[in-house]
């Protein structure tokens, strides 16, 4: 993509804890032919990166808020005070965005929707050319297995402008802790001993509180993702939600991992993103191709792959859903609540999904279902490419839209698909989960109808799914409960 005239190239670095972001900066910082401003959204700045700056006497100012480089770059927090006295006027050449560890889009929003204010002048400026993950090899797999919260690992606290932030990491204790069956009477810790060795996480104190106490729930989908504590989200959602936001991931630390285990990890990524994968060591990378746009082809084939106890798979079908045995597959309604409620027992196992469904009764748009900590949201997708045919042009890049174009005229009902994609643990049974999305197809003898019979099947979703694309989980009182379609559960496969 060509950058904009009087608009300055952007990147957004987006990574886990200790994925490499402060590697990527000692990087970038050896380009001294360009005058960079490195802009970290933290509370303070990288311990390594003010060690450095006492250690070459770099200027440090504002309580260590602000660093100057000797070419005329610099690296500060992102603050009011110093993207008005030192990013505005700095005349650089290209701006850096650094994220916070457990930060996914963020970052890209508050700049593509700020409206006043000196960071909404500053975005105004600027031309974001891409968003960059840093992926730690060693780690990544270990942590999409993992339930573990995020407080289970790190202490948190509130600073003063409403943030959690990371504070310390936490000590693996000793195992010296017994059960407890009555965790609402009993007020002492749950050591035998009067140390504080290992007092219950916040998921364990919640499975307890869940289990034996008497709590209120909130039962607001709407709400929920807004609502809940950094803290409180799984490690794999953090870096998936990492991994979904950016085009260019470097997957870094590749010298740690064995050359099987680093395939994987890439036939993985692959399979959940449409990004760039650059392996690196150190987050060493040629600096133009962070700013540089490629677009990124995606496969829509239906393929299976496992290892190192993670599953990936994808449902491909040029086939609509039928909406009712679809809805049926995803939600039940929950009378008592006066709402639908996730089908969890046909996701178990899964850690994350995206689907991007055509349903028998719309010729226009997808629909799409994302799939995250046993939340799952519907929504209204994009238009069919073939719902507008005739355009001139589909995409901003010509080999994509030569793709789009071959696509629409090679089939009956042009790129009109139903796919679902899924990363789980190993033990699931692929198999039969794909058995079920398939029973929610139109058969054949309704394929054979066509899309104008095809508009009079009853379609649940309608009353959930509005205008806007927003996903309203409201029941209506009377509504008829559809017919049942077959699930994992009344298959009566275990697959525990």
């Amino acid at each position: 993509m060509e950058t904009i005239e009087g608009k300055i190239p952007s990147i957004i670095v987006l990574g886990f804890k200790d994925s490499g972001k402060s590697s990527l900066y000692f990087q970038m910082k050896k380009d001294e032919s360009k005058k960079y401003a490195f802009i970290f959204d933290h509370e303070t700045l990288p311990k390594s990166i003010l060690d450095e700056a006492k250690e070459k006497n770099y200027p440090i100012l504002d309580q260590e808020s602000t660093i100057k480089l000797p070419n005329g770059s610099v690296c500060c927090l992102l603050m009011e005070h110093n993207v008005v006295k030192v990013v505005l006027p700095g005349n650089f050449d290209r701006l850096v965005f650094v994220s916070d560890d457990f930060e996914g889009s963020f970052l890209f929003e508050l700049i593509s929707s700020v409206e006043e204010g000196p960071l909404a002048d500053l975005a105004d400026r600027l031309m974001v050319e891409n968003t960059v993950c840093l992926i730690d090899s060693k780690t990544i797999l270990s942590n999409l297995k993992s339930m573990d919260i995020l407080s289970d690992r790190y202490n948190f606290e509130m600073t003063e402008s409403n943030r959690e932030v990371v504070v310390s990491e936490k000590s693996k204790s000793s195992d010296c802790c017994k059960e407890k069956s009555d965790c609402c009477d009993d007020k002492s810790d749950c050591c035998d001993d009067k140390s504080d060795c290992c007092k219950p996480t916040k998921k364990e104190e919640k499975k307890k509180q869940d289990k034996c106490c008497d709590h209120d729930h909130d039962h607001d989908h709407d709400n929920e993702d807004e609502t809940m504590k950094a803290s409180e989200r799984r490690v794999s959602t953090v870096i998936l939600s990492q991994v979904q936001s950016s085009q260019i991931l470097l997957l870094n630390k590749t010298d740690l991992v064995s050359k099987e285990e680093l395939q994987y990890i890439e036939d993985m990524l692959t399979f959940v993103s449409t990004s760039r994968i650059i392996r690196t060591t150190h987050a060493a990378v040629d600096i133009e191709t962070l700013f540089t746009d490629v677009p990124i082809i995606k496969s829509h084939d239906e393929v299976t792959g496992s290892g190192f106890g993670l599953l990936h798979s994808n449902f491909y079908q040029r086939i609509p859903f039928h909406p009712t045995r679809l809805f049926n597959c995803i939600f039940r309604p929950n009378e008592e609540e006066k709402c639908i409620e996730l089908k969890k027992e046909n996701f178990k196992g899964i850690i994350w999904a995206y689907s991007k469904m055509w349903l028998a009764t719309d010729m226009e748009c997808s629909y799409t279902f994302d799939l995250l900590e046993e939340h799952g949201d519907f929504n209204m997708g994009p238009d069919f490419y073939a719902a507008n045919d005739g355009s001139d042009t589909y995409s901003l890049y010509p080999t994509v839209d030569e793709l789009i174009k071959k696509e629409i005229s090679s089939n009956t009902y042009g790129d009109r698909a139903s796919e679902m994609s899924i990363l789980a643990d190993s033990t699931f049974n692929v198999q039969l989960f794909n058995e079920v999305l398939r029973k929610c197809l139109l058969t054949p003898e309704e394929f054979a109808m066509g899309p104008e019979k095809w508009a009079t099947f009853d379609n649940p979703f309608e009353d959930f799914v509005e205008f806007d694309g927003e996903f309203d989980d409201e029941l209506d009182e009377d509504e008829d409960e559809e017919d049942e379609v077959p699930t994992l559960v009344n298959l009566k496969i275990d697959r525990k």
